[in-house]
């Protein structure tokens, strides 16, 4: 049972009997007009993107007989389901707030693309690729603390979708996780994240700052995760700062209070050749406006961070010998 009534968009209502037991590929495809539909007790299959762009569809009910779905596409399109519902029998499946999971309620699989808001069990541990896919009018959701990965497509065009506190539990966000939140005007991204696949933030016309607190995280080198245009909030010598510079991203780079600070006196006019030359165990330099001169080989062999004030003549020097500097009015310090 293939495509049988796909592009049927005259299609207002039909009668599945006892005996039927799957139903294939695309089967109700762009059925615009079907407003529900009752799947016999038999049933046990739901293939790929059965009720594709059935937007007059609101509720589903699963009957218990039905052992497997594939979940990639069922209710894409289908912008006014707003509950799935499932027979407390079934011992594949389960609903909590009309939305699909397994029969445990750790593996979230599908959100229903009509709903605007969902409430997500205690015994939640896992969220399935695509669970949220098209939920358009979604506007907020509280992810897990335990969630350990964010898999691909998970938020795909969800356009209204404003914010997000991706748990510090969070490792990995996968390729287009956030593809087309168009509302999100700001991310922040973990110290535990290992991983933000290809265009995992593109597409989100919204966003303007990206505040990225894991040093030591893989960005593809090819796939960039974000669209041109924003800034990256990191810390100096990280994978993320040189992913922005490669990606002709602004930079605005952070310190923490574990950074190892040399700072210099008030008052301090100038600092001669080799002063501070080699410098172990020194991530940061603070110069203060006072000086005026600084030789050229002041600081040679060390790869610090200076900050210094924007209008001083120290962050002028910093700047013209490519050190990384911060300006001491705009400096970010962080936990």
């Amino acid at each position: 049972m293939n495509e049988t009534f796909e592009g049927c968009t005259s299609l207002t209502q039909v009668t599945l009997t006892d005996g039927l037991t799957a139903i294939g590929y695309a089967t109700f495809k762009d059925c615009e007009n079907l407003p529900g539909i009752t799947l016999p007790q038999t049933l046990t299959d739901l293939g790929l993107g059965s009720f594709i762009n059935c937007t007059g569809l609101t509720e589903i009910y699963l009957p218990a007989s039905l052992t497997f779905i594939e979940m990639c596409d069922i209710f894409t399109g289908c912008s006014n389901l707003t509950l799935i519902s499932v027979d407390p029998a079934n011992e594949a499946y389960a609903t909590y707030d009309g939305a699909l999971y397994d029969k445990s309620l750790e593996t979230l699989y599908i959100c229903p693309p009509g709903k605007t808001g969902i409430s997500l069990p205690a015994s939640l541990t896992s969220i399935a690729a695509g669970a949220f896919s098209s939920c358009a009018g979604l506007t907020g959701v509280t992810l897990p603390d335990c969630l350990t990965q964010i898999d691909y497509n998970t938020f795909y065009g969800c356009a209204s979708l404003a914010y997000i506190d991706i748990p510090a539990s969070v490792t990995r966000i996968g390729s287009y996780a956030f593809y087309g939140c168009a509302s999100l005007t700001s991310v922040t991204i973990t110290a535990v994240v290992e991983s933000v696949e290809g265009y995992a933030f593109c597409g989100c016309g919204s966003l303007t700052d990206v505040f990225i607190y894991a040093k030591y995280t893989y960005f593809d080198e090819y796939e960039s995760a974000f669209d041109a245009g924003v800034t990256i909030h990191c810390y100096p010598n990280s994978s993320a700062e040189q992913m922005a510079w490669q990606n002709g991203y602004t930079v605005s780079l952070m310190i923490d209070e574990t950074m190892r600070t040399l700072t210099l006196p008030a008052g301090l006019t100038q600092i001669d050749e080799y002063a501070f030359a080699y410098l172990e165990n020194v991530d940061v330099v603070r110069i203060p406006a006072t000086v005026q001169s600084i030789a050229e080989t002041a600081f040679e062999g060390s790869r610090v961070l200076i900050i210094a004030p924007s209008d001083s003549y120290a962050y002028d020097w910093a700047l013209g010998m490519c050190f990384y500097v911060i300006a001491a009015e705009t400096l970010q310090v962080t936990d």
